[in-house]
């Protein structure tokens, strides 16, 4: 399988948090053997009094990609029952970078990565720490823009790296 464009934020919303509470992956194309379709998640998990609004889900453009996705790619995970929502998706070109919005029903979730540093080659083996092998052009953000619902969210990133990537391909 493989992916176009993709926009890939797991940060944190508060100092303290060693886990991401809110992650947004979204790529214009996403290649799996049932079809292609921009594709992707989303996770938004508010911590203490947060005015953010819950949710976890696959998103896609087709409803047979995003019902590929989690019993598929992520079989034998906690991620293979979470729900798939049919989205509208937009990958797009900045002045200064790339952005992504996933409109799913009422909600939007929109990121834009700004200072994109050249492009690296990555290759992650399967369960570091994900259930498949995978290997991507990447260009790291230095700056990010998260939006949900309209409001602006700040992030923090503990080790994790906000990235646009051109292309890249995964395999279970």
């Amino acid at each position: 399988m493989s992916w176009q464009a993709g926009i890939e934020v797991a940060g944190v919303t508060q100092h303290g948090l060693e886990t991401p509470n809110v992650v947004f992956h979204i790529a214009r194309m996403v290649q799996t053997p049932v079809g292609i379709a921009s594709s992707g998640y989303i996770m938004v998990s508010p911590v203490g009094e947060s005015e953010l609004q819950p949710f976890l889900g696959f998103v896609s453009e087709d409803d047979e990609v995003g019902s590929y996705l989690g019993p598929n790619v992520f079989a034998d995970t906690p991620w293979m029952m979470v729900r798939h929502y049919e989205a509208m998706i937009e990958v797009y070109r900045t002045d200064h970078g790339m952005g992504a919005r996933a409109e799913v029903g009422d909600r939007s979730f929109e990121v834009t990565l700004n200072e994109l540093e050249p492009l690296e080659v990555v290759t992650h083996a399967a369960g570091e720490p994900l259930p498949f092998a995978q290997q991507m052009l990447r260009r790291r953000a230095g700056e990010v823009i998260m939006k949900i619902d309209g409001v602006h969210v700040p992030l923090f990133f503990n080790g994790t790296i906000p990235n646009y990537s051109p292309a890249g391909f995964y395999a279970r």
